[in-house]
């Protein structure tokens, strides 16, 4: 799989949030995705990333070719995982499960960090944030 990175550092991985979904394939797990790395620059990639959801935070593991910037990332490798950022996991949770964006706002507020854990360790839990009985099913059922 090949994907062009902008700015990227050859020969190292490149580490990045989801933010966009530029372009996604129909027919393939093949797309276009705009990443935003720690220090807040962008960069796009093209490649196969299969079921993305915004916000998932990535590793990918490659080499420029040719080495030139602007040159394509021949990605050998990429992991995904849920976002550790307490800005990023309100998004994450609501992209991941279609709650509306002020649901998951006041549970990532309620629980800090530690939101994606209890929801799948402890789902019942959640209504202690104020959140409704309706909302916290669907969200459960999702997460």
């Amino acid at each position: 799989m090949t994907a062009a990175i902008l700015d990227s550092h050859p020969g190292k991985p490149e580490q990045g949030t989801l933010v966009d979904m530029v372009f996604r394939s129909t027919i393939s797990p093949w797309g276009i995705g705009s990443f935003r790395r720690e220090d807040g620059t962008l960069f796009c990639v093209t490649c196969d990333f299969g079921k993305t959801v915004l916000y998932e935070e990535f590793i990918l593991y490659g080499e420029r070719l040719p080495d030139i910037k602007g040159g394509d990332f021949e990605v050998s490798q990429f992991t995904s995982y849920p976002p550790r950022s307490i800005n990023a996991i309100s998004g994450y949770l609501a992209a991941l499960t279609s709650a509306d964006r002020s649901f998951t706002v006041k549970l990532v507020a309620h629980y800090g960090e530690d939101t994606i854990d209890l929801l799948e360790r402890s789902p019942d839990l959640i209504g202690d944030a104020g959140i409704p009985p309706l909302v916290t099913s669907s969200a459960c059922s999702t997460a």
